[in-house]
């Protein structure tokens, strides 16, 4: 899987049913059950062949490699575009408002069933078509093998790392070891708390606030704010002239609806709701949709003025991607020609967020504000929730390394650009400027 593929990857703590001990499928349900079931169906390739052992008798050990990265991918794709989803997670956001415990079960197996025997029939076409394919694949080899000047220099490896953020950024030494070794071994030390104001930590990267407020007598207002930035991590030898990769951002707010049960409000309405929260006599809740306030009015001023729900909103937060390096300085003896390299692990971040707003109808009117940590796996609510997220990032993060614009090399620490929800803007460059006035 791609970088990408793999930072979606979904990990929800829940509880499984006794019964279903080796049915992924359902275990994966249940998982998903209270969250964004369409945007959450994305797994780890570990899990992946597990689904193709228990639930499709694929022994993985023993099938060909190449059928079985096909049927990774199959799984992959088919699984996420399953056209029941949607269907699917209406019944259970319907009966679990009720609290409808048997139902669920009941709708989880009848689920199960349709998935199962959706992916077998992609599967089972893989199968009737492999082996033709199969039978033509030594002479592609051979004819790949004998292009001439195929520059294997050009070819990109790919490693995967799994590591916490801290030993990420301790990683990779500066300079090989005697033994040839380039990666740090040893726990990152006297790592610094990362304090945060609850504005700048509501835009910390992988932060999402799902919140639940009554729209009417029998509809609530489904809104979840999520800060997925992408990142992608490359491993550099600063003593090359490699730069940066500038490309530009287009800013302006992406629609995305989804073309079932389609409701309108206006976007007046959406924010007056938001700011009514805001001077709620709840403390804890208050500031918080005091900086969503905030973040919506900069956000949507080019979003419709209405809006037909359910709806995706994405917009990239700055025109330009931010870079920073991490390394680990070595203190012992470096290889020899060691002094050719200076190793470091660059990571580029495209912040994004992402808005879904949809109604609901349901009976429990309970309103509720969520906050979820992809990066910890960690989720918090109640009327404590401000103090929570407080503690939650002085125990469990830590100071990172500072921020660069790839567009004007600017330092910024991410204490600064999240509380600037990573709206920098670049200083002018007078020369450009009294150039263009000259033109």
């Amino acid at each position: 899987m791609d970088d990408e593929s793999s930072r979606d990857v979904i990990y929800v703590e829940s509880q499984t049913y006794a019964e279903y001990p080796d049915r992924p499928i359902v275990k994966l349900f249940e998982r998903l059950i209270g969250n964004d079931t369409e945007q959450n169906t994305i797994l780890t390739k570990t899990q992946i062949m597990n689904i193709l052992h228990k639930e499709f008798d694929v022994d993985v050990e023993k099938v060909n490699l190449l059928e079985v990265d096909i049927s990774i991918n199959i799984i992959m794709t088919y699984l996420k575009d399953w056209p029941e989803w949607d269907k699917f997670e209406k019944e259970i956001m319907n009966l679990e408002s009720q609290k409808y415990t048997e139902e669920i079960k009941n709708i989880i197996e009848v689920n199960y069933l349709a998935l199962k025997k959706y992916l077998q029939s992609k599967l089972d076409i893989v199968k009737l078509l492999l082996p033709i394919y199969l039978k033509e694949l030594p002479r592609k080899e051979k004819i790949e093998q004998n292009v001439e000047n195929k520059n294997l220099d050009d070819e990109k490896i790919v490693m995967e790392v799994c590591a916490t953020k801290a030993q990420l950024n301790n990683l990779i030494l500066r300079h090989p070891k005697c033994n040839n070794h380039i990666f740090n071994w040893e726990e990152p030390k006297n790592e610094k708390c990362l304090i945060l104001t609850t504005r700048a930590a509501l835009h910390w990267g992988g932060i999402n606030i799902t919140a639940k407020l009554e729209w009417s007598s029998s509809e609530m207002l489904i809104f979840k704010y999520e800060n997925r930035h992408i990142s992608k991590f490359t491993l550099v030898n600063k003593k090359l002239p490699v730069q940066p990769n500038r490309i530009e951002h287009a800013t302006q707010l992406q629609m995305k609806c989804k073309n079932q049960n389609k409701v309108n409000i206006t976007k007046e309405s959406m924010l007056n709701k938001i700011l009514q929260y805001s001077k709620t006599k709840n403390s804890s809740w208050c500031s918080i949709f005091q900086i969503l306030c905030d973040d919506l009015k900069m956000l949507t001023t080019d979003m419709p003025s209405n809006i037909d729900l359910p709806v995706e909103f994405r917009k990239h937060l700055s025109k330009y991607s931010y870079v920073r390096y991490m390394y680990k300085e070595v203190t012992e003896s470096i290889a020899e020609n060691g002094e050719n390299y200076d190793l470091q692990l660059e990571e580029m971040v495209t912040p994004t967020c992402y808005l879904n707003i949809d109604l609901h109808k349901t009976k429990n009117q309970k309103e509720s504000v969520r906050f979820e940590c992809d990066l910890c796996k960690m989720e918090f609510k109640g009327e404590e929730i401000k103090n929570l997220i407080d503690q939650h990032f002085t125990m469990y993060h830590t100071v990172e390394p500072d921020w660069q614009c790839v567009n004007c090399n600017t330092q910024i620490s991410g204490i600064e650009l999240a509380h600037m929800n990573w709206d920098h803007k670049c200083p002018l460059n007078h020369e450009k400027v009294l150039l263009a006035l000259l033109k």
